[in-house]
């Protein structure tokens, strides 16, 4: 991730629209969400899903 990006993100007010930044965005959150669940799934998606 560039530097000039991370500055972009962290300085924007406004909702971030632009693919590349979204795409960073996810990865970013899943390495967050990765070390406090562990090897634990994610169960989100099961919430969206009625059998």
């Amino acid at each position: 991730i560039s530097g000039s990006t991370l500055l972009h993100l962290s300085n924007s007010n406004e909702p971030i629209t632009n693919s590349k930044e979204l795409s960073i965005l996810k990865k970013m959150n899943r390495k967050r969400l990765k070390s406090l669940l562990g090897d634990k799934p994610l169960k989100s998606k099961e919430l969206f899903f009625v059998n």
